[in-house]
């Protein structure tokens, strides 16, 4: 497995974001990634980013996101969160307002060897609520996603 990024460095200040070819040439191999559990298979503008360094924040993900974005000429605007403590440590989300977006990001940043450790990327779950709607005496209902 190559590792972009020294897992022995403890120095994040002058850390540099990898190119388009070192996220595409920094992935775990795949029976490395298989030992993941696999998540949410149904697509969201949401990703769910787990496996995360310690020493991974938001910016770096921020950073590595918009070099995605800017390899595949796109503009968009992104928010990335980072769980630095309690059972969500190591975890993370960064949304786009995009859902094929997400599903580009997705496919780029699955596996990538970051300080280390192996991103594994999936869909987040989405908030969802249901509509019970009567018609003509009977009562259906309708999933809505917000």
């Amino acid at each position: 497995e190559m590792c972009i990024r020294d897992s022995d460095s403890e120095d994040t200040k002058y850390w540099t974001a990898p190119t388009i070819e070192e996220i595409r040439k920094g992935k775990a191999k795949e029976e490395t990634l298989r030992k993941y559990i696999k998540g949410l298979t149904q697509e969201s503008n949401k990703l769910y980013i787990k496996n995360i360094a310690k020493k991974v924040s938001e910016s770096h993900l921020e950073e590595i996101v918009g070099v995605i974005l800017s390899a595949h000429s796109v503009e968009e605007k992104v928010e990335v969160k980072v769980m630095r403590k309690g059972r969500m440590r190591g975890q993370g989300f960064v949304e786009m307002r995009k859902r094929e977006v997400a599903r580009m990001v997705k496919e780029e940043l699955n596996g990538f060897v970051l300080f280390g450790k192996p991103l594994i990327v999936e869909y987040a779950k989405t908030k969802c609520c249901y509509l019970f709607l009567e018609c003509s005496d009977n009562l259906y209902w309708q999933t809505i996603k917000f």
